[in-house]
Parts: C-alpha cells; structure tokens; sequence
C-alpha cells in the first residue's frame, strides 16, 4: 500500500511538472505573438503610407518631412497622407515618433506630442534614406530620397520583435 501511494505521488508530480511547464510555454508563445502583432501592424501603416510618398522633386512640397534630423532618426513626417483611413481626413499631416519606449501617431497635428499610442516597449526605430533604389548611398536632402528603411524592435520582459523594412518612394 505504502508502495502505491509513493508510486502514485510521483505520478502525480509528474503530471503536475508537465501542465505547469504547459502553462509557461503557452504563456510565453501569447506574449511573443503579442510583441510580434503590435510590431507589425505599426509597421505595415509606415511602410503603406512611406509606398504612397512621393519625393518632394516631384510633388513641390515634400512628401516625407523631418526625416533628416540626425538628432531624430526615430521621426517621420508625411505633409498630405493619401490614406483615407486616418482620421481626420486624407491629405493631413501625420507624424511617428517614439519617447518614453511608446510609438505615437499624430494626425493633423502640427508637432510631435499628443497622439495615439501605436506600440509600447519601443526600443529601437529609426529610418534610413537612400538616393538610389537598390544599394547603401544615404542621402540627407529630401529631392534625393528614393527608398526608405525602417527598422523597429519591441520588447517586452524577455520577448522582443526586430522587422526590417525597406521602400522604394512612388514615381521615383
């Protein structure tokens, strides 16, 4: 009897060690999709209005602006958005930019507070410009800007979302 009752506490054990260990893997899965989620849909609204802009030499304003601020690597602004899904409307001012580890967008704003928060546990975003549609050239003047890359990583605790992107600008 005493035998059964060893044997069947150790099972028990066992049982418990793998539902436990069940427990933590899905937990950490849902975390990671998580991080993996907020950091992809952040992105693909960048990168959708970055395939809509169209460099200044061609529009007579620019398109994308505040995005040779070396002081600001993490902030872009596109004067006339063509989305007709942002609020207020199409054509208005949007801006992102990161402070305080949280990716904000600005719509029709005219500075870069307020807004809406996109994503949290920034830790990296920066854009890179480039004067040529394939290669590394950067280029720091806005006539110049053919394609740009976006890099954003999220973290949050242990899991952490890099994604790389790179556009080339329309009609360029």
């Amino acid at each position: 009897m005493l035998v059964a009752l060893i044997v069947g506490s150790l099972l028990m054990i066992g049982v418990h060690q793998v539902f436990v260990a069940g427990l933590t893997t899905q937990s950490t899965t849902s975390s990671q999709m998580e991080v993996d989620r907020k950091a992809q849909v952040a992105l693909d609204e960048i990168t959708s209005l970055l395939r809509e802009a169209a460099p200044s030499i061609l529009t007579g304003t620019s398109a994308v602006l505040d995005n040779f601020d070396s002081q600001h690597p993490d902030r872009i602004h596109f004067a006339g958005a063509p989305l007709s899904d942002l609020e207020p409307a199409a054509g208005s001012d949007v801006r992102y930019w990161v402070s305080n580890q949280k990716l904000y967008r600005n719509v029709g704003g005219s500075g870069y507070t307020g807004g809406a928060i996109l994503a949290t546990g920034v830790t990296d975003f920066r854009f890179t410009f480039y004067k040529n549609a394939v290669g590394d050239v950067p280029t720091n003047t806005a006539a110049e800007t053919v394609r740009v890359g976006v890099a954003l990583t999220i973290t949050n605790g242990v899991n952490w979302s890099t994604l790389h992107s790179t556009v080339k600008l329309r009609n360029t």
